[in-house]
């Protein structure tokens, strides 16, 4: 036996334990039992670089949009910085609208200006909810906590109401 490492971590090496050239069992539904079909390729999207690249430049811009989201369930950003975090959106927004725009220029693949176009929506959609929630203000923050649709769905016992 020999030592693979030195100093007082060493451990032990047995040589010739090793069983090689013996095949190792292959079950039915293993890659390597389907390796006699051939598995058909998935269609690669064609983009030219100038639309890959106006796609990379919005997926960042989206991702500024989403910081500025954040921020706004922030209870670190006080009035103050809420102000400028709102003038920030409005930079970050426009940016992403032009990546955005420039996706469609650039010809990017379908699959994909779908996909950015979607993402500019749902960023405005969450902009708006996330302005509703500063709006209404600090106090109303346990208003605001996350229920699934089942606590959602049980209020409580329903009022009696008299049937006259």
């Amino acid at each position: 036996m020999g030592n693979i490492l030195p100093g007082p971590m060493r451990l032990p090496v047995r040589r010739g334990t090793l069983r090689r050239n013996r095949p190792l069992p292959v079950s039915v539904g293993s890659p390597a039992s389907q390796s006699e079909r051939k598995a058909e390729p998935k269609p690669l999207i064609e983009a030219s670089p100038a639309a890959i690249m106006a796609c990379h430049r919005f997926w960042r811009a989206a991702s500024d949009c989403e910081r500025a989201i954040d921020m706004a369930y922030s209870p670190k950003v006080d009035e103050t910085h809420w102000a400028s975090v709102n003038q920030q959106w409005l930079v970050w927004q426009h940016d992403a609208q032009c990546r955005a725009q420039a996706c469609k220029t650039e010809r990017l693949p379908e699959p994909l200006l779908t996909e950015v176009l979607n993402k500019l929506h749902s960023l405005d959609h969450l902009w708006k909810i996330a302005c509703d929630y500063r709006a209404e203000g600090p106090g109303d923050a346990n208003k605001h906590t996350l229920k699934t649709p089942a606590q959602a769905r049980n209020r409580g016992p329903r009022p009696e109401v008299s049937k006259r």
